[in-house]
This record gives C-alpha cells, sequence and structure tokens, in this order.
C-alpha cells in the first residue's frame, strides 16, 4: 500500500487502499465503567499526551504530490512526559494536488476561534474560547456564537464566574455579558461551582444554560433561558436537588494534616442538557458521585423533564424517574426527534471482558419506552454515536473494533457489520435505504464534551465516514499510542464497506463540509503508526468522490487536533 521511506515527512496518499477509484459519487466520556465507556477518548488523549513506545514503521511521503519538509534533526533519547507539548516545527503550512485552487476559510476551536485560510494555510486568532467547557457553534455562513463562561477574580466578590454571549461575523467580534455568577458557599476547592451545560434548538435561536451549586447536603439544579439573537438571559427556574452520596461502606476519612483541606472525593457528573430540534422539550440529569481511597463509590442521581414555550421560556418541569437509573458516564444522549430520547450506556457487570452494551429510548415526558441489546464492543467501546434525526436512526461506530451499527429507533432493529483492519472492501447487510434526507446531529450538547467525532454521515445519507484506529501498545486498560488506518467509506443502507482512504496522518475525527468535501483532523505529535514526531496538528481535505487529498493543512494546533466549528 505504502512506500517505506526513511523521512519524517507527512504521509500523503493520492489513492484508496485499493487504488481503485470510485466514479459518480457526489457529495454526498473512576472505576471500569468511566475507563471503558471514554476508553477511544482516553486512546487519542493518550496519544496527544505522548505516551509510552511508538510502532516502528514511518510514513510514506509522495515527493511528486508534496512538496518536501525540511528534515529535522534526531531528538535526543527522552522519556515521553504526559501531556507534553509538541514542538513546534517547520513542516509546510499548507501543501495542495495539482490544479487545486481552495478559497475561503473554516472555522477551528481550540485554545481560541480561529479562521484557517484554505488558500494560504495561515489561522489567525479570533477571539479566546475554553474547549470543552464553551458552547461554540455556527448560527450561520461566516456568523459564529460562543457561550463563554470565563473564570476572574473580584477583589471584593472572590472568584466570579462570567456568562458572555460572544458573537463573531468574520473578524468582527461583539460580546454582551449575561451574567456574572459567584460560587455557592458550599462550593468545593476541587470542583468550584456553578456547574454549567449549554443546550440549543436546531435553529440556533433558543438556549437553555443550566447550572448546579452545592451546599453542604445536596448540588441544587436550575435552568435559565437564553434568546440568542436578542443576547439575554432570564432568570433561573430550580428544577431540583441531587443528594451528596453518602461514603462507601466500610470507608473511612483520609486522615490530613490540620492546615490542609479534607478530600471528600465527592463530584457532580452534569449537570448535563439536551434540547429537542424544535426547542420545546429538554432534559437534564446530573450523577453524584463519592468515591473511598480503595476506589469503592456511592452514586446519586437526577433527572427532569423540562417543557419550553415559543419564546424559549419554561412552561413547565416535572421529574423523569425512568432517567436517572443509567450507568455512570453513559457515552452519548441525545433526541432521535422531536419527542424522542436515546441514551447509548455500557454495563461493565458481565462474565464477558468487554461491556454489555444497550440502548435505551424514551418519550417526550422521560418514560421508558425501549431497550435494545447492542452488539457486542471491542476492548475500547463505540464512540460518540450519530443521529439521523429525520429518519429516527443512531450510528455507533468502533474505531478499534472497526465495527458499524445502525439502530432503527422506530422499530428497535439492529444491523452491524465488521470490518478487518486489512479489508479494503465487505459486504454488508440486507439493503435499508433512509426514506428522508438525513439530518446528522450528534450526542453532545452545545458544549462539546465527546473529544472527536470518528463517524460523519454524508449531505445526501448514502454514505457514512469513519476513521479507524490501532492501538499500538496495551496494559490491563492503558493503551500507549493510537496509530489510524484510514478512512473507512461505508453505505449507509447496506453497511457494507465501499473503500478505504489509506491514512495522511494520525487522525481522530472525520467531518463532511456543506459541499460534500470529507474533512479529517490529525493528532500533532503523532505520525500515522503513532509514533512520536515534532508535528503540529493537521487538517486534511479529501474529495468525496474518490478520496483524492486535495490539500493538507500542517500546521494548524498545538496541545490537541483541530476542532471544526459546525452548525
Amino acid at each position: 500500500m505504502t512506500e517505506r521511506r526513511g523521512d519524517q515527512g507527512f504521509a500523503v496518499v493520492t489513492q484508496s487502499v485499493t487504488g481503485r477509484r470510485r466514479r459518480g459519487r457526489g457529495p454526498t466520556r473512576p472505576g471500569r465503567i468511566g475507563v471503558v465507556i471514554v476508553a477511544v477518548a482516553a486512546v487519542v488523549l493518550v496519544g496527544i499526551g505522548l505516551l509510552g513506545p511508538r510502532l516502528n514503521a514511518r510514513p510514506s511521503f509522495d515527493a511528486a504530490f508534496f512538496a518536501t519538509p525540511t528534515p529535522l534533526p534526531t531528538p535526543e533519547p527522552t522519556y515521553p512526559r504526559p501531556a507534553a507539548t509538541p514542538i513546534t516545527t517547520p513542516l509546510p503550512v499548507v501543501t495542495k494536488a495539482e490544479n487545486v485552487e481552495l478559497e475561503g476559510s473554516l472555522a477551528l476551536s481550540g485554545d481560541a476561534f480561529r479562521y484557517l485560510d484554505l488558500a494560504t494555510g495561515t489561522t489567525r486568532r479570533i477571539h479566546d474560547i475554553q474547549l470543552w467547557g464553551d458552547a461554540v457553534f455556527a448560527t450561520g455562513v461566516d456568523r459564529y456564537v460562543c457561550i463563554c463562561f470565563v473564570d476572574d477574580y473580584d477583589v471584593s466578590a472572590g472568584r466570579v464566574r462570567t456568562v458572555d454571549l460572544v458573537t463573531i461575523v468574520g473578524d468582527d467580534v461583539t460580546k454582551t455579558t449575561l451574567d456574572r455568577l459567584r460560587p455557592s458557599a458550599g462550593s468545593s476547592p476541587d470542583q468550584p461551582d456553578p456547574l454549567l451545560d449549554v443546550a440549543v434548538d436546531h435553529d440556533h435561536r433558543l438556549g437553555l444554560i443550566a447550572a448546579a451549586t452545592r451546599t453542604k447536603t445536596d448540588w441544587r439544579v436550575g435552568v435559565r433561558p437564553l434568546d440568542i439573537p436578542g443576547a439575554s438571559l432570564e432568570k433561573q427556574t430550580v428544577l431540583g436537588r441531587i443528594a451528596l452520596p453518602a461514603p462507601p461502606a466500610g470507608a473511612s476519612p483520609t486522615p490530613v494534616a490540620s492546615d490542609q483541606p479534607s478530600e471528600e472525593n465527592v463530584y457532580l457528573d452534569g449537570p448535563h442538557i439536551r434540547m429537542a430540534p424544535d426547542g420545546r422539550t429538554a432534559v437534564v440529569w446530573a450523577l453524584g458521585q463519592r468515591y473511598s481511597e480503595d476506589g469503592e463509590s456511592t452514586t446519586t442521581q437526577g433527572a427532569w423533564r423540562i417543557r419550553l414555550g415559543p419564546d424559549g421560556s419554561v412552561d413547565d418541569v416535572a421529574e423523569a424517574p425512568d432517567l436517572t437509573p443509567w450507568p455512570q458516564y453513559c457515552g452519548g444522549i441525545g433526541f432521535s426527534a422531536e419527542d424522542r430520547l436515546a441514551a447509548l450506556c455500557a454495563d461493565p457487570n458481565t462474565a464477558s471482558p468487554q461491556p454489555a452494551w444497550f440502548l435505551r429510548t424514551f418519550d417526550a415526558d422521560g418514560r421508558k419506552t425501549n431497550e435494545i441489546r447492542l452488539p457486542e464492543s471491542g476492548d475500547f467501546g463505540y464512540s460518540e454515536p450519530l443521529f439521523d434525526q429525520a429518519n429516527h436512526r443512531m450510528y455507533l461506530w468502533d474505531p478499534i473494533a472497526l465495527r458499524i451499527v445502525r439502530i432503527d429507533l422506530d422499530d428497535g432493529s439492529v444491523q452491524s457489520t465488521t470490518f478487518d483492519s486489512a479489508s479494503s472492501s465487505a459486504a454488508g447487510v440486507t439493503r435499508d435505504d433512509a426514506a428522508l434526507p438525513p439530518e446528522w446531529h450528534d450526542g453532545d450538547s452545545a458544549v462539546q464534551q465527546a473529544l472527536y467525532e470518528s463517524v460523519a454521515g454524508s449531505a445526501d445519507g448514502r454514505h457514512l465516514y469513519a476513521v479507524g484506529m490501532r492501538p499500538n501498545q496495551t496494559s490491563g486498560f492503558e493503551t500507549y499510542g493510537v496509530g489510524a488506518l484510514g478512512v473507512f467509506v461505508i453505505d449507509a443502507a447496506t453497511l457494507a464497506l465501499e473503500e478505504r482512504w489509506a491514512p495522511a496522518a494520525n487522525d481522530v475525527w472525520v467531518a463532511t463540509l456543506p459541499d460534500g468535501r470529507v474533512v479529517t483532523g490529525g493528532n500533532p505529535g503523532l505520525n500515522i503508526d503513532g509514533e512520536q514526531v515534532q508535528w503540529e496538528g493537521s487538517l486534511t481535505i479529501r474529495d468525496a468522490a474518490d478520496g483524492r487529498i486535495l490539500a493538507r493543512y500542517g500546521r494548524v494546533s498545538i496541545d490537541q487536533a483541530p476542532v471544526l466549528v459546525g452548525p
């Protein structure tokens, strides 16, 4: 498939693994539970941290296609550090296929909101943001919004968390401070409150901010409606309380010096919020956790269903007890339609080394309507699900075991196919075409909490694009390094593998652009095989028809793979 060379340049592949070209293609998250469900994310994080030994092979470099980067000096032997920051290197800013000229820009998030200029490959910083903490999304062409939470310190008030609505149109930035929130009297130093999450409707006009604050005995949860175009934040509606968990049986307090604060090991996973596409229903849930020093834990939970008026105001609130008895750290939860919620979870308490995966569905009142057992995953589990809200379908992808699963949320049927890591094509299941054009959505709130999305759908719904990964070395639940297996092109109707595009970087996410082109984002500091190299994060744009690389941007991010800001 590739020719091995001794240089450290980018691996650039201009054709599929098979060498064939398809014709006529159009644009087409303590304990074992947490470790298992977020294992794929952990693989990525460890990859970013540059831990452990690496694979032996180096990527190929087609000098006829891309300019050769300046060779790097051989680094002195060092022990990799966790969360080590890759060193900036003289890799090409941009390299393009012959006769390809790209215009415009892509919006990226990380430590800041940036634009990537597609013509020059340069980036420009627009506004500071907190990845996996702020809600950043597109509200139109070249128009973006950030619900940004900024921690500051006031001499008279102490720590203050500012809620800003930042509107970005081109290079113009408008900031409106919606509120300044002080921590509660019971706020923990280990987990300062308020704890926040954000959800928005399909049109990105109405939003809800869920907040949790702590007292001596519980966490108090509420929501505040947000008018995004009007840049206004309404008063809080109280939802309820979640009691602090009791200490695990037999646990004794950890002895600490008298001048040191007590280590309670008490945390809240949440609050989490999801809003239906039409903005008329939302659910909020959270899970309290207390851990002993030997790893035993106790939990408390709470969940609520919220009815919203046309203007986003809160009309009614009710407890949703069916939502609360799910395991810790369900992998992905989202609305599959205006009146349906689906939750992807795993139960590790099985005889099998792998957890048992299941999907629970709920109606608009938060009542459970079905529970569906899913195919067993590999050692690392499924990544964040992909919803087709128009056709009430969910797609799951295991990027390590290379298994694609489709669930019909109307009748509960499950179809799946598993691919071999060496395969470039594979048969699927009986054809089942979707009736309507797709409406793709992830299993997150407006705050991106899952690390990266490893499967995406084409605009016409015909194809799925999924990135495959290969763990370099495992020891128990720890994985050192992760290699890339390329992009798997899957027929959405049959789940057949149509083609596999050879990897061009250590790609960990995939997305499709409005014009149909396919984009992948690569880890900094790792090459295709998971070996440590002094590269920055990269972004690759491919032609959807045949996977041909149109452009490679080599200096896009430093501490993590670039994150694309979408609708």
